[in-house]
């Protein structure tokens, strides 16, 4: 596990990084224009991330909720983070981080699969990329190891990560849908400065 302090560092490199060499974004569908997509978007404080994450899962306990929000290099990220554990060592954690006024770039750096399309399956499980409630998605499962993860990039600008260990798929997608993705959507020009 990286330290904290060596863990902003690489985090703000790896969004220089993109900020560099991403490709361009993709134009938005009429009608969807945001002013997050003009404006400088300052993040949310990590306090109202937590409230779209829920309070327990099916058959688990939240037992940790964490915030924070980081700054490096000029990049300023925010994020809340949710830990549930369940019977016989299954755990899910929930992760939603706002990316800000570094919106899709960011996105991009933290995430390969936003401009990709995957289909991969195998003996052991399979990848692909696809839509979730409109917003672009990418799923993971490995039978073996008993792992899974979705991640989806809400309205350009906040992504959700479900990582499931010790659990089926059907845990983490039901973990996801109870992520308040619709308040996430609402949230798409919150803090956008002129």
């Amino acid at each position: 596990m990286i330290a904290r302090p060596a863990g902003i560092v690489l985090t703000a490199l790896l969004i220089g990084a993109a900020l560099t060499c991403a490709p361009p974004p993709r134009p938005e569908p009429a009608g969807r224009r945001s002013l997050s997509n003009e404006l400088k978007v300052r993040p949310l404080d990590y306090e109202k991330l937590k409230t779209v994450l829920p309070k327990s899962l099916k058959g688990m306990k939240r037992v940790d909720l964490f915030g924070e929000q980081v700054s490096a290099l000029g990049v300023r990220v925010s994020y809340a983070r949710a830990e549930y554990r369940g019977k016989e060592g299954a755990r899910i954690r929930i992760k939603v981080t706002d990316t800000g006024n570094i919106k899709k770039v960011a996105s991009l750096a933290m995430s390969a699969w936003i401009s990709a399309d995957i289909q991969r399956r195998s003996d052991d499980g399979y990848a692909r990329t696809f839509y979730y409630k409109g917003h672009r998605a990418y799923v993971e499962y490995s039978s073996s190891k008993e792992s899974g993860k979705v991640n989806v990039l809400v309205a350009d600008r906040f992504l959700v990560e479900v990582d499931g260990k010790g659990t089926d798929m059907k845990a983490v997608e039901f973990a996801l849908g109870k992520v308040n993705v619709k308040k996430l959507t609402r949230w798409r020009d919150v803090g956008a400065v002129r």
